[in-house]
């Protein structure tokens, strides 16, 4: 297995076989624990009023949940935050999702022909995602990290990455995957997350409170996967 860390922003980078796409802070934190907390599926839309137009499609069983810029859009029901998506509001429901940075990222992906499989996390769920690439075995994989896509690098994303490379173990690693893996393994590197913009903006805006949560390590075991235009935990395949 090959291991590579990425960001996307090279046109020339070939990417093909398994993508992990992983935003710490909040998006694939708030997927995982959704589908932790029992909702049908999640449907990922790069535009909010794509989001709007599938939920007055989908009825009372869609909520639409997400965010612009790290606040709420109006009309949705719920922000792109990990501590909101309770069992009490989620169990049952489909998800219709928006997110600044990972569902854009993840469109772009998903019309790269050469890639197999999608897969979605971050910190929280590090552990299990090292296991379910060590059960599949692809060639390769590519760690996208995508928590702020207008910038060539992100803090937590990278040390999140980092986690999930160090976890596998025995692999190939690229260049940025071992400078990930570093980073990771560097004293303090999680609560070196606080210091970082996307840390700092969460504080700004409001949400504080999701922060512990996002960067708790391998707390949840589930795999979300991007399948036929829907999230859905892997072990559902």
């Amino acid at each position: 297995m090959k291991i590579n860390v990425t960001n996307l922003q090279d046109r020339r980078e070939k990417i093909s076989d398994t993508v992990v796409l992983v935003d710490v802070l909040r998006s694939g934190t708030t997927i995982v624990m959704a589908l932790k907390n029992g909702c049908k599926y999640i449907i990922p839309f790069k535009s909010i009023e794509m989001a709007k137009r599938a939920g007055r499609k989908l009825g009372p069983k869609a909520i639409l949940v997400g965010e612009d810029y790290g606040l709420t859009p109006p009309g949705f029901d719920l922000n792109n935050s990990p501590s909101l998506v309770v069992k009490e509001k989620v169990k049952g429901k489909i998800i219709c999702f928006r997110s600044s940075n990972l569902t854009r990222m993840l469109e772009k992906v998903r019309r790269l022909r050469r890639v197999k499989n999608i897969l979605i996390g971050g910190l929280i769920n590090a552990g299990a995602l090292a296991r379910y690439l060590k059960d599949i075995s692809p060639q390769e994989v590519h760690i996208v990290i995508c928590g702020n896509i207008s910038r060539a690098f992100n803090l937590e994303d990278f040390i999140g990455a980092g986690c999930i490379v160090h976890r596998i173990k025995k692999a190939e690693l690229t260049d940025t995957a071992l400078a990930a893996m570093l980073a990771y393994k560097s004293p303090g590197s999680i609560d070196r997350i606080w210091q970082g913009s996307t840390a700092r903006h969460a504080v700004k805006i409001g949400f504080e409170r999701d922060i512990p949560l996002c960067i708790k390590e391998s707390y949840v075991d589930i795999v979300p996967i991007y399948k036929d235009g829907r999230i859905i935990s892997a072990r559902e395949r």
